[in-house]
């Protein structure tokens, strides 16, 4: 029984004297958290995260180096909260921005093969309807996805920032 004591004992006391030492050794950082209004979905930025963001007349790229209560610092620059219009995130989306870049190319890809075999086949009428539908809804669909490839936190809206310790 004693020994069992004597365990439990220095089990605790090692226990405390690492989480002592690993609360020392951490030091707490801020969280920007860009958070939607009467929701619960979240962005998250740490330090050394890129972001791509819109000032009143400009779209600034940079990457975040710290994280105040009021304002952060990007590259070399502190900028204010409320000067921020929007966020920009670019590697949202990959479908959009994969689609409008594809569907245009896969649409006159397959106009001017079918038009070519039509040729070598020595095809009375050259263009097919058949084949040029298709082809043009490939170039069209590619055409309207192309100003949706990006997604925008619009602060005035429904996003804003707030700021956590971790």
């Amino acid at each position: 029984m004693l020994l069992k004591t004597t365990t439990i004992s220095l089990f605790a006391v090692f226990l405390a004297m690492y989480s002592s030492h690993s609360q020392d050794s951490l030091r707490s950082e801020n969280v920007l958290i860009l958070r939607k209004r009467k929701s619960i979905k979240r962005v998250y930025y740490i330090k050394k995260s890129p972001i791509v963001y819109k000032n009143i007349d400009t779209i600034q790229v940079g990457v975040i180096n710290e994280i105040e209560f009021d304002s952060i610092l990007i590259d070399s620059t502190w900028v204010k909260y409320n000067s921020i219009i929007s966020i920009i995130d670019p590697s949202k989306r990959q479908f959009l921005k994969n689609g409008s870049r594809l569907f245009p190319i896969a649409g006159i890809t397959f106009a001017v093969i079918t038009t070519f075999n039509s040729i070598i086949n020595r095809d009375n009428p050259i263009f097919y309807r058949e084949h040029l539908i298709p082809s043009a809804g490939l170039v069209i669909l590619g055409t309207i996805m192309r100003p949706f490839k990006t997604k925008k936190y619009r602060m005035t809206r429904k996003w804003e920032f707030m700021v956590m310790r971790t």
